[in-house]
């Protein structure tokens, strides 16, 4: 488990192993558990293995990417383009 936290942590390969394989992954590593409540055995779910090895989901991860950009607009001086577009009136709206 612990090689796998550190493959997960080099960017090198979290930019070319995608989120669906690392969970593929560990979920192969922890395999099936079994459900007291249902007596039976069952999968874990994408959620679970998240809260288990403690990384942010895709959508939590997608957020923060986005609010560190908004964060880096924000610091730009006033004549950029990337803060103009940020900023940008388009004066119509969507159906």
């Amino acid at each position: 488990m612990l090689a796998f936290n550190k493959l997960w942590n080099n960017k090198f390969y979290y930019k070319v192993v995608s989120c669906g394989l690392f969970l593929l992954i560990y979920r192969r590593i922890l395999g099936p558990v079994y459900d007291n409540e249902n007596e039976n055995w069952r999968i874990l779910t994408n959620k679970e293995i998240y809260a288990m090895v403690k990384k942010p989901t895709i959508i939590e991860t997608i957020w923060l990417n986005r609010l560190r950009w908004f964060g880096h607009v924000q610091r730009m001086e006033e004549n950029r383009i990337p803060k103009k577009v940020l900023y940008m009136n388009l004066g119509t709206t969507r159906f």
